[in-house]
């Protein structure tokens, strides 16, 4: 099979199936990994897919950086629900990270009064608003800024928030699916590891808007996280999953 016969096919395949695998791509048309790899590449320059880790995917799944403007703008009404629902995992005296992002900077009007809370943060906008809102125990982590989205973000970042235990972590993510979360930066993702690990309950906040789309890294499994927050746009894709999985989501 020539290449313009197997890239023909793989469009197709794309467009019907959204994504491919490298591996399961070379084993249907019988040629090698790097044979497939190069037909993606070569697929992605000419405007057809989004290359990823292992694979590729339909550009309609593709998400791009988007300045923190555009996201506080976006789907705003889902945001406020869902930091008002993660609010209620929040009690006095607690000690919780908010990470970057723009649901975790709408939390903030639900934690203003509550009192005792020591709150540890890497984005400079939600550490001025906590201050401004008159909390007295905010700590800001810092490290490389991120000129798009106002945050730390650098290895140094995750070193320094690794000295601290919480009780809480609100983490967010730029994609998601049913095995995990995804973030487009490396050091992003490592922030979000250790923000995690050094919690007593970790708990993803991410909008459907998110959901089955796909960004370079994974920081997270599902099985590493305790909840996720997210909206009642993920209720029809829960349909038929275990109980297990089904309680790990949260529908504001």
């Amino acid at each position: 099979m020539y290449s313009e016969e197997r890239q023909r096919y793989i469009n197709q395949l794309i467009k019907s199936q959204k994504q491919v695998k490298v591996l399961d791509l070379a084993n249907k048309l019988k040629v090698s990994e790097v044979t497939i790899r190069k037909d993606l590449s070569e697929m992605e320059r000419a405007g057809l897919l989004k290359r990823t880790f292992g694979g590729a995917i339909d550009l309609s799944l593709s998400v791009t950086d988007k300045s923190y403007n555009v996201k506080k703008s976006e789907f705003i009404d889902q945001k406020y629900k869902i930091a008002q629902y993660a609010s209620t995992f929040v009690s006095e005296n607690m000690t919780i990270f908010l990470d970057a992002g723009s649901t975790t900077h709408c939390l903030v009007e639900y934690l203003k009064n509550i009192s005792g809370l020591k709150i540890v943060t890497i984005d400079l906008n939600i550490a001025l608003k906590l201050l401004n809102e008159g909390l007295k125990n905010v700590y800001f982590v810092g490290g490389k800024l991120s000129t798009r989205t106002n945050s730390s973000d650098s290895v140094n970042t995750a070193m320094a928030l690794s000295k601290f235990n919480f009780d809480l972590s609100f983490i967010g993510c730029d994609t998601f699916s049913l095995e995990n979360f995804q973030t487009g930066s490396e050091s992003k993702a490592k922030i979000k590891e250790v923000a995690c690990k050094n919690s007593s309950l970790g708990i993803i906040l991410a909008d459907s808007s998110k959901f089955e789309k796909s960004r370079f890294f994974n920081f997270l499994t599902i099985e590493e996280v305790d909840y996720i927050v997210t909206d009642q746009g993920l209720e029809k894709y829960l349909t038929g999953k275990s109980k297990n999985l089904k309680d790990k989501f949260l529908l504001a």
